[in-house]
């Protein structure tokens, strides 16, 4: 179980609490683009909020007391808020603590993808590219592979910044590509 302090023990709701009670930590967290290394994130961060306020997507959010030492760190759940790479992340400019900074690649990566063969519908014979057209031009990292009756997604790892465009708009509610965090703490 988390190591949560008294203060945030009582400051947590029903369900927060349940939620404690019932998982592990997590292994990892998926940070917003331009995040230095997990190892020194929490300490650097200063937890204001800046980057989740300036996020026209709200891809952003700040994590509640049941995170323990990580709470008020920004963190992105891209199946459900995918980061739309905005042209100039102004998530980034908004920190002040230098907890995210610029990249020097366009776009850094985030998170990555990993696909699920046997949970595409292309794979009971449902001609499905939901995945492949949601990837963003500039990244075109999913490309669909195989005859026209058994295509299926392959994805190229190293372009891909796990942004969760694919798997928010998957047909299959996300199923067949799961997100996982690249840092692990």
């Amino acid at each position: 179980m988390r190591k949560i302090s008294r203060r945030q023990f009582f400051r947590l709701n029903p369900l927060e609490l349940f939620e404690l009670t019932r998982r592990e930590e997590p292994k990892s967290l998926i940070r917003p683009p331009g995040a230095i290394e997990e190892d020194s994130f929490s300490s650097v961060c200063h937890k204001c909020g800046e980057c989740s306020k300036v996020c026209p997507y709200e891809a952003i959010q700040k994590l509640g007391p049941s995170s323990g030492s990580h709470e008020g760190t920004p963190v992105m759940k891209p199946e459900i808020h995918p980061c739309r790479l905005c042209k100039d992340l102004p998530c980034i400019k908004a920190c002040p603590s230098g907890a995210l900074v610029t990249p020097a690649k366009e776009v850094p990566a985030m998170a990555s993808v990993r696909f699920l063969q046997e949970k595409c519908l292309n794979t009971e014979g449902v001609l499905c590219d939901a995945c492949e057209g949601s990837c963003p031009p500039q990244i075109a990292a999913l490309k669909m592979k195989g005859p026209f009756s058994k295509r299926v997604p392959e994805i190229d790892l190293q372009r891909c910044v796990g942004c969760g465009l694919c798997a928010y708009y998957c047909e299959e509610q996300g199923n067949a590509l799961k997100i996982e965090a690249i840092r692990a703490f």
